[in-house]
């Protein structure tokens, strides 16, 4: 009988080292001071890291099935750089690759098949580096972040089904922020040329949406908010310094709004709440301002200004009004106020 049961304990204790054995880890060092630490726990989880150079400090965790880590730093003298993986669910995907000196990348998965990429590529020599979150709560969410540069700065945090989010920034100190909070199948991307700009891309219960953004220039700032709705579009083009593009859409389906600026200290700002609404503003030149408010269904407006100091203001309330303006030239003034339905307004000024 003693044998039976040590032939019993044995095999236990095989099946439990084999099971063990599903997953696997691999780390690869090459400098000093640097730490790499993995945990896993479940079954078919792969997690690798890679760290070339000195005083790197890198995590994994994995909690569940099928789940993928990888984290790739360096290709020799790479200093100083730092991250973490977290996933908790099963088929998850998240990989990290960082070159040169002080990246910082963290990425938390809960959930199922979600993807996440980080890149990081700071310049060489003890330079700042970038440092980038994501945070995804769902299933089969994507989140990609490329920062090439010192000092960027994202943060992706995605809750829901679906959701797609892209950001790009190169140069120095530019700043991107993306959130889905409670959406499914919304799409958010932007990309960021040049210094110190900045961009906020938010949905709040929401599904279906799209926003985009471009800055290429100095200091430009970017905010898309869509809230309580779906089939909604913003879209944002920035050239120069110091512009501001402002895109606000709530409790409504299927808005359109486009800003496209070119040069600098341009400002629009476009609110739309109702259904149907589209949104139109094109600015070239120095410190010319819209504004574009939109409250009900099926209304359109749109403002193109070239030159300097010009400012419309362009408001609807109701339902299928037209509002058009057209200013060339320097300090002219446009204001339209629809309120009702069906309603036509065109200025066109000049000097």
């Amino acid at each position: 009988m003693k044998k039976v049961f040590l032939t019993v304990a044995v095999m236990l204790l095989a099946c439990a080292w084999v099971v063990a054995q599903n997953n696997s880890a691999t780390t690869n060092q090459y400098g000093k001071d640097n730490y790499a630490d993995i945990n896993q726990t479940g079954k078919d989880n792969v997690a690798n890291q890679k760290q070339d150079g000195d005083r790197n400090t890198h995590y994994i965790d994995q909690y569940g099935k099928r789940n993928y880590a990888d984290q790739d730093v360096g290709v020799c003298c790479a200093e100083d750089n730092g991250g973490y993986i977290y996933q908790s669910g099963d088929d998850n995907s998240a990989t990290q690759f960082q070159r040169y000196d002080n990246n910082y990348a963290g990425a938390s998965q809960y959930g199922w098949d979600n993807t996440s990429e980080q890149i990081q590529v700071s310049p060489p020599n003890q330079s700042p580096g970038s440092t980038g979150y994501v945070y995804q709560d769902g299933k089969e969410n994507n989140a990609y972040q490329e920062q090439r540069g010192g000092g960027h700065y994202a943060s992706t945090s995605q809750y829901g089904k679906r959701n797609d989010a892209y950001i790009y920034q190169e140069g120095k100190d530019n700043d991107a922020y993306q959130s889905v909070y409670y959406g499914n199948d919304n799409e958010q991307t932007v990309t960021q040329l040049g210094r110190d700009n900045y961009s906020s891309q938010y949905v709040y219960y929401g599904n279906d949406n799209y926003a985009s953004g471009y800055q290429d220039g100095k200091g430009n700032s970017l905010y898309q908010s869509q809230y309580y709705g779906d089939d909604n579009s913003a879209h944002a083009s920035q050239y120069g310094d110091y512009n501001y593009a402002s895109q606000s859409q709530y409790y409504g389906n299927d808005n359109y709004a486009s800003a496209y600026q070119s040069g600098k200290g341009n400002s629009s700002y476009q609110s739309q709440t109702g259904n149907r609404n589209n949104a139109y503003s094109d600015q070239y030149g120095e410190n010319n301002y819209a504004s574009q408010y939109q409250d009900g269904n099926d209304n359109n407006a749109s403002v193109y200004q070239s030159g300097k100091g010009n400012s419309s203001y362009q408001d609807q309330v109701g339902n299928g009004n037209n509002a058009n303006v057209s200013q060339y030239g320097v300090g002219h003034t446009a204001t339209q106020n629809q309120i009702g339905n069906g309603n036509t307004a065109n200025a066109t000024q000049s000097n």
